[in-house]
């Protein structure tokens, strides 16, 4: 029951830009929790890169994620016994709310609230309802602005290896954005909300 509580009102304390949709593009982006990376592991930053999503997201961070972390010094491994750190980002949901709305009115009401607790699911279905319940859990001022929102819900879990030693247990966050603006699509919804996630991704291991 914490965890839920705890879950639901980070969800809803993060992002609050759906009160009102203008006709200029609003977009912020928030981690739910801080990763420090210790300096001598950060030192070397050899990464081994995993990225993966559900068929919620409309979302394609692979490429651009990579890039930021080429300019922000990683060294990108294929063989994660030649890394020194492990980075999974896995989108849950990615789309409008109207979308999440569709998702929940398939999967029953009970997806805001009993599915945020399985934290711990890794079947395809169990994560993306846990993203639309965690997009749905952070409210929406009034119904007619389900298209006018997007909102993104990326897991991220990260492990180190220095020198010397073993893999670390997994450090996890999770990157919510959001983007809001009267009539917004897909098209123009996409990029910024890339753009937003990786920068938010990067910066762990700056």
């Amino acid at each position: 029951m914490n965890k839920v509580f705890s879950l639901c009102v980070v969800a809803l304390g993060l992002l609050f830009l759906s009160g009102c949709a203008t006709t200029t593009l609003q977009t912020q982006a928030k981690t739910t929790r801080t990763i420090s990376l210790s300096p001598d592991v950060l030192q070397s930053k050899s990464v081994f890169l995993r990225v993966t999503g559900t068929s919620a997201s409309v979302l394609e961070l692979e490429e651009p994620l990579k890039k930021a972390l080429q300019e922000r010094g990683v060294k990108l491994v294929e063989d994660q016994n030649l890394a020194n750190i492990s980075l999974h980002v896995n989108t849950l949901f990615a789309n409008n709310l109207k979308e999440a709305s569709n998702y929940q009115a398939t999967f029953g009401a009970g997806v805001t609230s009993g599915v945020i607790s399985r934290m711990g699911g890794n079947s395809g279905k169990d994560s993306i309802l846990i993203g639309i319940a965690v997009a749905i859990a952070m409210g929406v001022a009034q119904n007619a602005l389900a298209d006018d929102t997007y909102r993104a819900v990326i897991d991220i879990s990260v492990r180190t290896k220095p020198e010397g030693k073993e893999w670390s247990n997994e450090d996890k966050t999770r990157v919510l954005v959001e983007a809001v603006k009267m009539g917004l699509d897909a098209k123009e919804a996409k990029p910024v909300m890339e753009k937003q996630a990786v920068q938010k991704i990067a910066d762990i291991l700056s």
